[in-house]
């Protein structure tokens, strides 16, 4: 769903008992300095993600008017974990005395730990969903993919889904091995598990690719990688690949990563 509207009370409010569990996950988590009595918000998440918040202000918040549109940005959260920094763009007063308040979702620059390179690509046509689910799964190991550029591609017929990452490959690797240590290879396997849970929608088969900021070499995914795949990618020595613009494919059949 794309773009929703919510009945809900803000974070300082307790959500009644005698409402029905359907009811509660309409409840808004966090509004930042918004909201009040009988508070709606409506979004729409097409990029920038936008939110209306309309409600009956307090007099306080009327007074702040000013500071609170020139603050910012906010956190806007629901309670399916979905949140966004926005900033304030219009605050516009109906005649039955409420207040709507329109916000647009800030875009951070995409960028791995410490700010090194990172870039992710999706094919053209990709839901909105199919984005969010694969940029949490890039988060959740530290690297952000700001706004998720977008591949056209050429010819007719069905395309395989693409998620194509351009980043210093040897960090992305690292990452796994500083967070979890001996588990590596299982936190690897599972994260690229998710990366292709995330595009199950499609209905069609993909491929994950990793380029490798400093040699060019494409890490080319083709499904769920065993444990023992994932044990023997970490365990490669980039460095002594050399500067090929090859595809770096894992080989089932000799289990080894070969270079193609």
């Amino acid at each position: 769903m794309d773009s929703a509207e919510l009945t809900c009370l803000d974070a300082g409010r307790t959500v009644p008992r005698n409402l029905s569990r359907r009811c509660k996950r309409d409840f808004i988590v966090e509004l930042g300095p918004f909201g009040g009595p009988d508070v709606r918000l409506r979004i729409n998440r097409e990029p920038p993600v936008t939110a209306i918040v309309l409600w009956t202000p307090s007099a306080e918040q009327q007074d702040r008017k000013d500071e609170l549109m020139q603050g910012g940005p906010y956190d806007i959260a629901l309670p399916n974990g979905e949140s966004w920094r926005m900033a304030p763009e219009q605050w516009q007063e109906t005649p039955e005395g409420k207040v709507a308040v329109t916000l647009r979702s800030i875009l951070p620059r995409p960028h791995g730990p410490d700010g090194t390179p990172f870039e992710l690509d999706m094919e053209a046509g990709v839901t909105e969903a199919e984005k969010r689910e694969v940029s949490e799964v890039f988060r959740s190991i530290g690297f952000e993919p700001g706004d998720v550029r977008l591949m056209e591609r050429r010819g007719l017929g069905d395309y395989p889904w693409l998620v194509t990452v351009s980043l210093p490959l040897a960090i992305f690797l690292k990452s796994f091995l500083e967070q979890v240590g001996k588990d590596a290879a299982e936190a690897l396997r599972d994260f690229i598990k998710r990366i292709f849970k995330a595009r199950e929608s499609s209905g069609q088969d993909g491929q994950c690719i990793l380029i490798d900021e400093d040699s060019g070499i494409r890490l080319t995914i083709l499904g769920e990688l065993s444990v023992k795949a994932c044990s023997k990618l970490l365990e490669l020595e980039l460095s002594r690949l050399g500067d090929q613009y090859n595809a770096l494919v894992y080989n089932e059949e000799t289990g080894e990563w070969e270079l193609w």
